[in-house]
């Protein structure tokens, strides 16, 4: 009975995982609707089908859960409370209280991923792989969506509506006309990228004599560019050099100069080297848009350094521009640890700055003592996925605003934590 309970669980577990790309989901409520059509997201909460199968697996392991479950790696555990805490004090200063509510909802949420993961309550090589084959499905979407300039029609599963002529959708310019970038089933290019880089690396530790996971990485490989996203691209490059570097034992610069010459290549042969040269200028207008954001994010914390409520940045924003903010323009700071200063304060910051030290400094060090390629590998892709996580939280908010990003980062700090318990 208690083995058959498990085995249910981990199933609904494994389809929680399985869903996580998809936007299969139902509104609860909204704050911030606008009569010109737009909707702040950020004030906006869903409950997702993933959701489901989380609360299902739960509900099935719940009489073993609390008894079996381990917290792993202390300092992991540490620094989520002090994290946790600080978002919870933050409620008495929040202007949206049901809003924020939601949040530590999802923060908590968030540490229930981490433990199912850490616990063993499902298979770690498992859950890897298939997280790689939901990926290679989104990435046949995403080059769908480039080759055809629009959506494919799945709304069942998810897909947003896009296409180039749309307005509001992300696009970059090539041949002097707009191109689509891909969004596969995301609500963003940008997070898709974190997805994609993140398979990646997990792919690496099954493509030793295996021409199919060498064909899956070539396509994920594929779709990452046709994101176009900048953060994804550079936070990428630098984590494959360490990966590299590491896994060689010293920087090959011979494989880095391959790969990138490969990539460069193919770049310009099919007429994407000016998009990407200009996606990459620091004049653009996002990148504009960011400098925007960060002038308020600072004033933000200047005035609340305990925090003005978690999830609180777009419903505040304005009071702190002397400029009208247009409707599509309301979005958190793009950079997780400023963004977590500005809602939470200065204690949710440096847990968050402690937790990315205490996990950083656990695997390295771990990587010196396991044995094993796999364990050994595994570590070192989780090691790069962070590393990249990291950067791009300089330039983006989803890992810590958005569902898909904040289940993303605590699977993979799962896999952390899960390799940090062990002997």
């Amino acid at each position: 009975m208690i083995k058959q309970a498990k085995k249910i669980s981990s199933i609904f577990f494994y389809l929680f995982f399985a869903c996580l790309p998809f936007q299969i989901s139902a509104l609860l409520f909204s704050e911030g609707i606008y009569s010109s059509g737009f909707f702040n997201p950020y004030l906006s909460h869903f409950v997702y089908l993933a959701d489901i199968f989380l609360l299902l697996g739960l509900l099935f392991l719940a009489p073993w859960f609390f008894k079996e479950c381990k917290i792993g790696f202390k300092k992991i555990g540490y620094a989520f409370l002090v994290f946790f805490l600080a978002s919870c004090l933050s409620l008495f200063l929040t202007s949206n209280l049901f809003s924020s509510l939601f949040y530590i909802f999802r923060f908590l949420e968030f540490f229930v991923v981490y433990l199912v993961i850490v616990n063993g309550f499902v298979d770690i090589k498992n859950l890897a792989k298939l997280f790689i084959y939901v990926m290679f499905f989104e990435a046949l979407i995403g080059i769908g969506q480039y080759v055809l300039q629009e959506s494919l029609g799945l709304r069942f599963f998810g897909e947003p509506v896009i296409s180039s002529a749309e307005v509001g959708v992300a696009k970059v310019g090539l041949f002097d006309k707009s191109i689509l970038r891909i969004y596969g089933t995301f609500p963003h290019p940008n997070i898709f990228a974190a997805y994609l880089l993140t398979a990646i690396f997990f792919a690496f530790n099954f493509v030793k004599r295996s021409l199919f996971f060498k064909a899956i990485i070539l396509l994920l490989l594929l779709a990452l560019f046709l994101t176009f996203s900048r953060s994804g691209l550079f936070a990428f490059i630098f984590s494959l050099m360490f990966y590299m570097w590491f896994y060689h034992g010293k920087f090959s610069f011979k494989s880095i100069f391959y790969f990138l010459g490969l990539i460069s290549l193919l770049l310009f042969i099919l007429g994407f080297g000016r998009v990407f040269l200009e996606r990459f200028a620091l004049n653009d207008v996002a990148m504009m848009q960011r400098y925007f954001y960060l002038d308020i994010a600072f004033e933000m914390i200047k005035s609340h350094p305990f925090g003005l409520g978690v999830g609180d940045f777009t419903a505040t924003m304005q009071d702190y521009s002397e400029i009208k903010i247009l409707p599509w323009v309301f979005q958190p700071v793009h950079n997780i640890y400023l963004l977590v200063f500005a809602e939470s304060g200065v204690f949710a910051f440096l847990s968050l700055i402690y937790l990315f030290v205490v996990v950083f400094n656990g695997l390295f060090k771990k990587l010196k003592s396991l044995k094993g390629d796999f364990s050994k590998n595994m570590t070192l892709s989780i090691l790069a996925i962070l590393m990249s996580f990291s950067f791009i939280g300089f330039f983006d908010h989803y890992l810590i605003s958005l569902y898909q990003g904040q289940m993303l980062f605590a699977t993979v700090l799962g896999f952390a934590g899960f390799y940090l318990k062990r002997a």
